[in-house]
């Protein structure tokens, strides 16, 4: 589970990819496909989510000529997390990885009520 404090920041991140996406990436056509993949594993210090968003079968990414809005709400939204994109030939690679905190017994946030 993600605490509301981060699954909001998720929720706008996945928002804008996937507007890009039916604006100018793989969405934007018949054939492309986005595949959503997680993990979760120990890290350092706890608890480690690594999520890839992966665009095939649209046309060749390219990187955005400026860092408007989306690039810094993509790059920034998710407070302690590291962000890859990857401007590839078949499609945008955004990788998110960020350590999550650990989690009580009902749910919440360690701490968190």
């Amino acid at each position: 589970m993600l605490p509301a404090d981060l699954a909001t920041p998720f929720g706008l991140v996945f928002h804008e990819l996937a507007t890009n996406a039916a604006k100018q990436g793989s969405l934007s056509n018949q054939t492309g496909r986005v595949a959503v993949t997680w993990t979760v594993s120990r890290g350092d210090k706890g608890r480690l989510i690594r999520v890839e968003w992966q665009e095939t079968g649209g046309p060749p990414a390219q990187k955005p000529a400026d860092g408007g809005f989306g690039t810094t709400l993509i790059e920034s939204a998710i407070p302690g997390a590291a962000v890859k994109r990857e401007f590839r030939a078949g499609g945008l690679v955004c990788t998110i990885e960020l350590e999550l905190p650990e989690a009580a017994g009902n749910g919440t946030a360690a701490g968190k009520s």
